[in-house]
């Protein structure tokens, strides 16, 4: 649904043609309107949650291997690091660090 506004050059005001009688919305194009984000704004909503929800499982798999990892990497190599790093609610970071040894 689109509304187009355009001036009328009677007036120093914009208006909403064949929309607006006596300065009130028309009820059934009100009620589209509040429909339409209605739909919308659940369904970006559901979108949102379960997004946060999927990331937050793979957040926690990603953390539990990293310190499996860790230990493993730490009985082949003591100098190689495995490090998670929870930056956000939507980010992380698993870095491997080498530590070389000064000679």
């Amino acid at each position: 649904m689109f509304v187009f506004i355009r001036g009328n050059p009677q007036y120093k005001g914009f208006y909403l043609p064949k929309l607006i009688k006596n300065d009130i919305m028309e009820p059934n194009l009100h009620n589209q309107i509040l429909k339409v984000i209605k739909e919308k704004s659940s369904v970006k909503q559901d979108i949102f949650h379960e997004t946060l929800a999927a990331f937050k499982m793979l957040k926690e798999i990603a953390k539990t291997e990293a310190e499996v990892l860790k230990k493993e990497v730490a009985d082949i190599d003591k100098r190689v690091t495995i490090e998670f790093k929870d930056r956000s609610e939507f980010m992380f970071e698993i870095k491997q660090n080498d530590n070389p040894t000064k000679k």
